[in-house]
């Protein structure tokens, strides 16, 4: 009678996670995923050191999909946390381990002031204003406080 042979296959990273720049407060998702025999699972790392997701993490911002991507609800960039930093994820099963190439997380400031310029710009509502200078002056003239006719 002849047992069954258990077949064993390592990891392979099949998709890597990418740099990204994403605004503070926004949605982001980190890529990974793997194959292997049995099915490998995903730990991701920040910096050197595990990430917490949710699960089992249920307070985290941070959720490990099925697939073994890294969704992140909002990216946070404050005093007590931040999400900026250099990811990776590493595959493991039975018969070993891959680990991803390395993706850098930035985290944006707030630069909705700065859409709403270009976004006023581009409508018409707002001229860029022209700064030249005859030659001789030493700058824009003031204008008079009160003009008589």
């Amino acid at each position: 009678m002849a047992m069954a042979k258990r077949q064993f296959r390592s990891p392979r990273i099949t998709e890597h996670p990418s740099d990204v720049t994403v605004p503070k407060n926004e949605p982001i998702t980190l890529n990974c995923k793997a194959e292997g025999k049995p099915e490998p699972t995903i730990q991701w790392f920040k910096d050197g050191e595990p990430v917490m997701t949710s699960p089992p993490d249920v307070k985290s911002h941070r959720v490990l999909l099925p697939a073994g991507s890294l969704f992140f609800l909002r990216v946070v960039h404050g005093k007590k946390e931040q999400d900026d930093g250099v990811y990776w994820c590493v595959a493991t099963n039975q018969a070993g381990s891959a680990t991803s190439r390395n993706a850098t997380l930035q985290v944006a400031g707030d630069n909705k002031w700065i859409r709403d310029l270009i976004d006023l710009i581009a409508e018409g509502d707002l001229e860029p204003m022209r700064m030249d200078t005859p030659e001789g002056t030493k700058g824009p003239k003031k204008a008079k406080a009160h003009q008589s006719v």
